[in-house]
C-alpha cells in the first residue's frame, strides 16, 4: 500500500506498513502474431505487491545486535561479507524494478512456481490498485512510470502464447495497509484495540471494491479475446491474500512492547484474531464472488502461511547460528516479513508481505493449482513443515 522508501529506527517510532506491490513488461513495440502461431508459451502475474514479490529480499526474520552484516543469514541482498559487515544491494533480489519500487523479486510466486511454460512474466507492481491494472481505454492509469498492466498484457499476448494469468488485487483499494497502520499505532501508543474503529469502513470498502475487481477481470477477458484467444486457450485465476498474523492466542510474545522491538508484530491479541479470522476471510469472500461473476478460477491463499505467520508460536526468528550458507530452515522460519523498524532492515513497504519462504509457498500453491482441473481451491501450509506441508483442496 505504501510506496515510501524511508527507513525507520526500531524503537520509539510509529509503525507504518506496506502491503502491496506488482510489476511490468519492458517497453517496446512487439510484432503481433495470432495465437495459432508457434510462439513461446507464457505465464503472467498481475496486480499488487502480494504477487509482485515484495519482501522477497528476506528469508526469515531476525533482530541481531548489528544490521551491517547478513542479518544472521536472512538478508538475500547482502554480499561481499567479511567477519563484521557486508555490502547490500536490494536490486540483487528485485532487479531493475527496485528503482521504481515495483519490487518484483526473483522468488515471486510466478517465478517460484513449477509451470510447463517457456517463460514467466511478472507485470505486478507494489502499491498498485485496480486502476493501475485496467487498460487506459477503460480509465486505467500509469503507475511508477509503467503503463496500465492490461495494456502490457495486450502486448505480451500478441508476442507469446499466454497459458496462465494469475491476479492479486484489491488490497490497496481497500486501504488494508492503512487499517493495519492504525492498529499498529494504537498498540504502540497503548490506545487499545482497533477493530471497533476500523471494521465499519472496511466492510463498506469491500462492497465498493468488488465491481472494480470484476472490471479488471472483464478487461483481461476482453483484451485476450481481442488478441484472438478463446477463454479455453488460457486459465485466468484470481487469488486472495494470506493472513500475516496467527490468532491472538498463538503469539510467541505477550502483549508487551517486545512485540514491536523484538517480534515486529505490534498488534493486540483481539486485533490479530480479527485480522486472521474476519478481515482476510471477508476479502477472500468478496474476491471469490468477483471471480465467479466473471468466469475466472479462484485460489484461496488465506492459510498459505499457516503456522509460519509473523510471531507465531510454531515459528522462530533466525539466530547467530544461521548464515547465508545455512539459513534458518523453512520448516522453522516465519514466512511473513515482520514490521520493518530496524535502521537498515530493508524498507517500509516490505513489511507484512510474504518473504522468500512465503513466496515459495505461494509458488507451491500455484504449482499444485495448475495440476488440477479448473475450479476453486484453497491452499494451506502446515506448522513445523516446509513446502512439503503445502496442501491444496477443492472449495465446495
Amino acid at each position: 500500500m505504501f510506496t515510501t522508501r524511508r527507513r525507520l529506527g526500531r524503537i520509539g517510532v510509529l509503525v507504518v506498513v506496506a502491503l502491496t506491490g506488482l510489476g511490468t513488461l519492458a517497453p517496446g513495440a512487439l510484432a503481433a502474431a495470432s495465437p495459432q502461431d508457434a510462439r513461446p508459451t507464457a505465464a503472467v502475474s498481475m496486480g499488487d505487491s502480494y504477487i509482485s514479490g515484495e519482501a522477497g529480499r528476506w528469508q526469515g526474520n531476525a533482530v541481531p545486535p548489528s544490521t551491517s552484516g547478513d542479518v544472521w543469514g536472512t538478508d538475500r541482498a547482502a554480499y561481499d561479507c567479511d567477519a563484521t559487515s557486508c555490502q547490500h544491494d536490494p536490486s540483487r533480489v528485485y532487479g531493475a524494478s527496485y528503482g521504481n519500487g515495483c519490487d518484483r523479486s526473483d522468488v515471486s510466486e510466478i517465478q517460484s512456481a513449477t509451470l510447463p511454460v517457456d517463460q514467466r512474466v511478472n507485470l505486478a507492481c507494489s502499491g498498485a490498485v485496480t486502476d493501475n491494472v485496467l487498460p487506459a481505454a477503460d480509465g486505467g492509469q500509469t503507475f511508477k512510470g509503467e503503463a496500465p498492466q492490461v495494456d502490457q498484457l495486450a502486448t505480451l499476448a500478441a508476442r507469446d502464447d499466454v497459458k496462465l494469468i494469475v491476479v492479486s488485487v484489491s488490497g490497496n483499494d481497500l486501504n488494508f495497509g492503512g487499517v493495519l497502520t492504525t492498529c499498529f499505532r494504537d498498540f504502540t501508543l497503548g490506545l487499545g484495540p482497533c477493530e471497533a474503529s476500523q471494521q465499519p469502513a472496511l466492510t463498506q470498502a469491500i462492497t465498493a471494491v468488488e465491481p472494480k475487481v470484476e472490471a479488471v477481470l472483464a478487461s483481461i477477458r476482453a483484451t485476450m479475446a481481442a488478441a484472438g484467444y478463446k477463454n479455453s486457450d488460457y486459465r485466468l485465476v484470481l487469488q486472495s491474500y494470506p493472513s500475516p498474523f496467527p490468532d491472538g492466542g498463538d503469539f510467541r510474545y505477550p502483549e508487551t512492547y517486545a512485540r514491536l522491538t523484538t517480534g515486529g508484530c505490534p498488534i493486540y491479541d483481539t486485533d490479530a484474531t480479527w485480522a486472521h479470522d474476519v478481515v482476510v476471510a471477508q476479502i477472500a469472500a468478496m474476491l471469490e464472488q468477483a471471480a465467479a461473476a466473471q468466469g475466472a478460477e479462484f485460489l484461496d491463499v488465506q492459510r498459505a502461511d499457516a503456522g509460519h505467520e509473523v510471531c507465531a508460536t510454531s515459528a522462530a526468528q533466525a539466530t547467530s547460528a544461521d548464515s547465508p550458507a545455512n539459513p534458518i530452515p523453512a520448516a522453522q522460519a516465519e514466512w511473513i516479513r515482520f514490521v520493518t523498524t530496524g535502521a537498515t532492515q530493508g524498507i517500509l513497504q516490505e513489511s507484512i508481505h510474504p518473504n522468500a519462504y512465503g513466496q515459495a509457498a505461494l509458488g507451491s500453491c500455484l504449482t499444485k493449482f495448475w495440476a488440477q482441473a479448473p475450479g476453486q481451491y484453497a491452499c494451506t501450509a502446515t506448522a513445523n513443515q516446509g513446502l512439503e506441508g503445502i496442501s491444496l483442496t477443492p472449495e465446495s
